[in-house]
């Protein structure tokens, strides 16, 4: 892992806990977490984590808005 690598995984972690209860939206973490723009803080986010800011939240809260449905299973005939 690069110095910046690590730098990032680090701001991404602080980041983390301002989503967990709390009114602050993504550019108010942004700013928090040491990003100047709140596009390249979601790609960034979601490239460490796997998912985004907003899924993380919910999912954290389990207040997720979408609704899990099984994979599509193929079919072959």
């Amino acid at each position: 892992m690069t110095v910046k690598e690590y730098l990032l995984f680090r701001k991404i972690k602080y980041a983390r806990q301002f989503f967990l209860p709390s009114d602050l939206n993504i550019s108010d973490v942004t700013l928090i977490a040491g990003f100047t723009d709140s596009a390249y803080f979601r790609m960034k986010f979601k490239r460490v984590m796997g998912y985004s800011p907003m899924t993380f939240r919910h999912d954290t809260l389990g207040t997720n808005p979408v609704e899990h449905r099984p994979p599509i299973q193929h079919i072959t005939i």
